[in-house]
């Protein structure tokens, strides 16, 4: 009896997940098949576009080389996303549909660690990005110097550790887990608001011409950077609108199932629709940065209109032969 109690209480993932009555998988069937089809969808889309953005930035110069490599980890992430997270969930909801409980729970249990990892890496990138962004503006001149690509590529590998070990965590000890996720989006939503009301009231500021420092930089330099923090600001936001959903479902399934209970219908689908909001994100990212960033747009275009070319070319020489 109290090993059966233990394992009640340590199966919370894969009681929501994977607990689930022949009648209410009949219930849920169409909306999984259709889930599943909007995944397969997503996938795609995320690791093309992502592999896009990457090849524009790559080739991109006017976005400097520290933020540049920000966006760099944002878009890795996401097509880890597309390649890896979108078929492994349409794999489990398969596994569901079709009764294969041990495959289900197996696979639930990897979506969930590398989720997560891919998850808070994401949550860190994107807030470091404003920071980037901020210190864009406090630092002026000194920015090159002191924000310099070692360093950046040391407070990256230190998001992935972190973000690995906790990651891992989640298998082992699922309560210390969620308290250190709850942390990371805590401190992560209150640096990004911290981070955007100081750089638009230092911009303010600017606009009444009240602090002479600013009146050095030219319209363009200004138009430049305002931009800059458009783009920036609207992945952030974003990714609060496509993540906030599922954290907020994260708790009222707590609130509404005890840990050793199977879901229910209502707390099942509240979890599935929430998850696919959150995979939608990693394709929404890429036509953010086409539309806030004229240069990838450009560099997009080109690349997209070059593949076209050698299509078509490659269709009319079979035509001909």
């Amino acid at each position: 009896m109290a090993n059966e109690t233990l394992d009640r209480k340590q199966a919370t993932v894969g009681n929501i997940y994977c607990s689930l009555s022949q009648t209410l998988i009949q219930d849920i069937r169409p909306q999984l098949t259709f889930l599943s089809t909007f995944n397969i969808f997503l996938s795609i889309t995320a690791f093309l576009g992502n592999v896009v953005i990457l090849d524009a930035l790559r080739n991109e110069s006017s976005i400097r080389p520290p933020s540049k490599l920000f966006f760099r980890c944002l878009a890795t992430t996401d097509i880890c996303v597309g390649v890896i997270i979108g078929p492994l969930v349409v794999f489990h909801w398969i596994s569901i549909m079709q009764d294969r409980w041990i495959y289900c729970r197996f696979l639930v249990a990897i979506v969930f660690v590398i989720g997560s990892i891919l998850t808070q890496v994401s949550l860190l990138t994107s807030t470091a990005i404003g920071v980037d962004r901020l210190l864009a503006l406090l630092l002026r001149l000194r920015y090159n110097r002191e924000v310099t690509l070692k360093r950046v590529y040391a407070v990256l590998t230190a998001f992935w550790i972190i973000s690995i070990i906790f990651g891992v965590m989640s298998s082992i000890n699922f309560r210390a887990y969620l308290w250190f996720a709850y942390t990371v989006v805590t401190v992560c939503l209150v640096t990004a608001l911290f981070t955007y009301t100081k750089i638009f009231r230092t911009l303010c500021h600017h606009q009444n011409q009240t602090l002479s420092a600013f009146r050095q930089m030219t319209p363009l330099t200004l138009a430049r950077y305002r931009n800059a923090v458009s783009s920036a600001l609207c992945v952030q936001l974003t990714m609060v609108v496509c993540y906030l959903p599922y954290a907020v479902a994260g708790v009222v399934s707590q609130v509404l199932q005890d840990p050793g209970e199977p879901a229910t219908s209502s707390v099942f689908l509240m979890k599935v629709y929430t998850v696919t909001l959150v995979y939608l994100n990693s394709s929404l990212n890429p036509i953010l940065y086409c539309w806030k960033i004229a240069s990838v747009r450009d560099a997009v275009k080109a690349r997209v209109k070059k593949v076209l070319c050698r299509f078509k070319f490659q269709i009319d020489s079979v035509s001909y032969d």
